[in-house]
């Protein structure tokens, strides 16, 4: 059973997010752990490597381990 907590992250929380689709310069994805919230994560925040490799490595339906670099109600930004 997986329980979803209704409140918005705080900053520098660590969360598991699945992608939900890709920009050229932004990942939008869905925290996992909470309901009905969606995140950012754009290219600036992202290693190089992962940058360079992003349509290989980075995959709609992948689960990926963000830290909340801004907890904005309007606009979750990840790193």
């Amino acid at each position: 059973m997986v329980y979803l907590k209704k409140s918005l992250p705080s900053k520098d929380d660590l969360l598991v997010c699945t992608i939900e689709r890709l920009a050229p310069h932004e990942c939008f994805v869905k925290l996992d752990e909470y309901k009905n919230i969606d995140g950012m994560l754009h290219t600036s925040e992202m290693d190089r490597r992962t940058v360079r490799n992003m349509r290989v490595l980075l995959k709609p339906g992948r689960q990926l381990v963000c830290k909340v670099m801004d907890g904005n109600p309007s606009k979750i930004n990840l790193s």
